[in-house]
C-alpha cells in the first residue's frame, strides 16, 4: 500500500487510467462486427439463440438444444436472458466491450485488494485487452478470466466472514466460472491456492513451506464441487462423445506459444511492443524494489510451466496451448506493484510513455480491423442475390506459403490464421440461409443442425476448403459430398487472390452471380428442384 513517504497518484492519473480504458474500447464502438476470428460464428449462435431459430425458414435448418450444456455459454445464456430486449448484433459488441475490458480491470481489482490504492503502475495493465484469444474471439474464455480475477479480489472481505461463508461463497463463484467457461474455474483454483499459500515466502523450515502448501489444498480442492454438479448434470464428461486426436507441441512450438500475451497481425510489430513493456517494467523496477504476493506469482509461474505442457488440440477443444500464458501474465500482474518513481516528473513521464504504449496498440489493432470493413461490404454485396432458405456452400481461394509471407494488412493474425475464416457464419442472420460450418457441436452449443441438413454440416466449424475442391474430390470435405444437389450456391472468399492449388475454372454447373472482389457468388445448377433437396 502506498505511504506518506512515497509519491501518493493525485486523481489526474486516475483520469488516465479512464482514459486509456475508452481508447481500447473504442475499435469495438467503430467497428459494427470487429473482425475476431470466432466472432462471426459466435454471433450467428447468438442471432439464433435470440429467436433467429424460430423464424421460418432458418426453423428448417437449426434449433436450440440446450440438453447437456452446463460449460462454456457465458455469451449464450446471455443471448437467452436479453432475447427480445437487445438485438444480437448490439448485444454481441457489448460482450466484445466485456471480453476486451474485464481481464485488464479484473487484474486492477486484485491488485488493489492485495497493495491497496490505485497506481499508475495499472495503466500498463491496459496493453494487455488485446491478445491472441480476444483477436480470436474467445469471449467467453475472456469473460471467464475477467470474472475469474474480480471474484478472487474480493476473497480477501470474505475471510473474516467465517469458513463457512468463505468456502460457500468461493463455491458459488466457482459455479458461475464453470458456467462461463471451464478455463476460468481453473484460474480461480490456481488464484485461490496463490492466497492461501500467502504474501510472503515461508520460513526457511520443511515445516512452514509444508504449512503453506497444505493450506492451499482445501482452496484449490474447493473448486472440485462446480466440476461434480458439472457431471451430475451432463452424465458424461464434456466432449467425451466426441472423436478426435489430442495433439501436442514440440519444444519449439510450446515455447513460442508463450508469446500469446503480445500475439497480433505483424511478428515484428508484436516484438517491438514486447520489448516495449519490458523496457517500462525493468526501468520501473530500478527505481523501487517490486513489491510483490509470493502465492499468487508463484501461480503464476505454474501455469506458465503447465502452458508449455498442455496439449494443443483435444477431442473437445483447440487452441488450448495459448490461454495458460494469458492467466499466466494477468496472474503475475495483479501479484506484482511496481513504482513509477516518487517524483512527479518521473511518474508524468513513465506514465505518459505507458499510455501512449496503451494507445499505440490500440491504434494497431484498429487499423488492422478497418481492412477487413471492404472485405465484410464484398461479401454482403454478393450475398444480397441469395434468397431465403438456400443452402450456401463457402470456400476461398486457398492462400499460398508465398502469399502469407507478405499478406495483405488486417487479413490474417500473422500470416497463419485468416480473419475471415468465420465471415461465412453472417449468412444465417443475413439471409436466413444454411451453411454447413456453423459451431453447433452437440453437448457444447446449444443449437443443433436439424435433418437432412446434419449430413452436410461440419459442427466444428473448420477452415474453408479450396475453390478448386469442386473439381478434385481429394481436396473436399465430408460435407461437400454431392455439393451439386445438396447446395444452391457457392460463395468463394479471397477471391482476389490466387489459390494454392491452381487456377480455378469453374465447373459446368455453376454461373457466375456476382464479383465484388474479396467475394465472388456462383449459382449451382442441379436437375433436382429445392423442394425436392430439402424434402428427402
Amino acid at each position: 500500500m502506498l505511504t506518506s513517504t512515497r509519491f501518493k497518484p493525485p486523481p489526474f492519473f486516475v483520469l488516465c487510467f479512464l482514459l486509456g480504458a475508452v481508447i481500447v474500447l473504442t475499435p469495438v464502438l467503430l467497428f459494427p462486427i470487429p473482425p475476431l476470428l470466432d466472432y462471426p460464428n459466435h454471433l450467428a449462435r447468438m442471432w439464433l439463440i435470440g429467436g433467429g431459430a424460430g423464424l421460418n425458414p432458418v426453423n428448417h435448418f437449426y434449433a436450440e438444444n440446450w440438453r447437456g450444456i452446463a460449460t462454456n455459454v457465458g455469451i449464450d445464456v446471455t443471448a437467452k436472458l436479453f432475447a427480445n430486449i437487445i438485438p444480437a448484433f448490439v448485444l454481441g459488441r457489448i460482450l466484445i466491450a466485456f471480453a476486451l475490458l474485464l481481464p485488464p480491470l479484473g487484474a486492477v481489482a486484485l491488485n488493489v485488494a492485495i497493495f491497496g490504492g490505485w497506481d499508475p503502475w495499472h495503466l500498463l495493465f491496459l496493453f494487455f485487452a488485446f491478445t491472441l484469444t480476444l483477436l480470436a474471439g474467445f469471449l467467453n474464455f475472456q469473460i471467464g478470466l475477467g470474472a475469474t480475477l474480480l471474484c478472487a479480489s474480493v476473497d480477501g472481505k470474505l475471510q473474516p466472514q467465517g469458513k463457512l461463508i468463505l468456502y460457500a461463497a468461493r463455491f458459488g463463484f466457482g459455479c458461475l466460472l464453470i458456467l462461463i467457461h471451464p478455463f476460468a474455474l481453473v484460474f480461480y483454483g490456481a488464484l485461490l491456492a496463490g492466497i492461501e499459500f500467502g504474501p510472503h515466502l515461508p520460513e526457511k523450515s520443511l515445516r512452514s513451506w509444508l504449512g503453506s502448501f497444505l493450506r492451499t489444498v482445501p482452496a484449490g480442492a474447493v473448486c472440485l464441487g462446480p466440476v461434480l454438479l458439472l457431471l451430475l448434470w451432463t452424465r458424461a464428461i464434456p466432449g467425451g462423445a466426441n472423436s478426435g486426436e489430442v495433439l501436442f507441441n514440440s519444444p519449439l512450438e510450446a515455447l513460442v506459444t508463450l508469446d500469446t500475451p503480445f500475439f497480433s497481425y505483424d511478428v515484428r510489430v508484436d516484438a517491438l511492443f514486447a520489448l516495449s513493456v519490458f523496457v517500462i517494467v525493468f526501468y520501473a523496477a530500478r527505481k523501487r524494489p517490486i513489491k510483490m504476493h509470493a502465492g499468487l506469482l508463484a501461480a503464476a509461474g505454474i501455469l506458465t510451466v503447465a502452458a508449455l505442457f498442455v496439449p494443443s488440440v483435444t477431442p473437445e477443444s483447440a487452441w488450448l496451448d495459448v490461454r495458460l500464458p494469458i492467466m499466466a501474465v494477468l496472474g503475475a500482474l495483479a501479484a506484482s506493484r511496481l513504482s513509477f518513481g516518487n517524483t512527479h516528473r518521473n511518474v508524468l513521464a513513465l506514465t505518459a510513455v505507458t499510455l501512449s504504449l496503451v494507445v499505440l496498440r490500440t491504434v494497431w489493432i484498429g487499423w488492422n480491423w478497418s481492412a477487413t470493413v471492404p472485405m465484410l461490404d464484398s461479401m454482403r454485396a454478393v450475398l444480397a442475390s441469395v434468397p431465403a432458405g438456400s443452402a450456401v456452400l463457402p470456400m476461398e481461394h486457398t492462400p499460398s506459403s508465398s502469399d502469407l509471407s507478405s499478406p495483405p494488412r488486417g487479413k490474417f493474425l500473422r500470416g497463419v490464421f485468416e480473419t475471415y475464416l468465420h465471415f461465412p457464419a453472417l449468412i444465417v442472420p443475413w439471409q436466413h440461409a444454411f451453411v454447413p460450418t456453423l459451431f453447433a457441436v452437440a453437448g457444447a452449443h446449444p443449437i443443433k443442425v436439424l435433418p437432412p441438413w446434419d449430413e452436410i454440416a461440419e459442427p466444428r466449424g473448420g477452415g474453408l476448403p479450396s475453390v478448386n475442391a469442386l473439381r478434385n474430390s481429394r481436396l473436399q470435405p465430408s460435407y461437400m459430398q454431392h455439393w451439386q444437389s445438396r447446395f444452391d450456391y457457392v460463395l468463394v472468399l479471397n477471391a482476389d487472390q490466387p489459390d494454392r492449388f491452381g487456377r480455378f475454372v469453374p465447373p459446368a454447373e455453376l454461373s457466375l452471380v456476382a464479383n465484388a472482389g474479396f467475394a465472388e457468388l456462383f449459382r449451382i445448377s442441379h436437375g433436382n428442384s429445392s423442394a425436392e433437396i430439402r424434402s428427402h
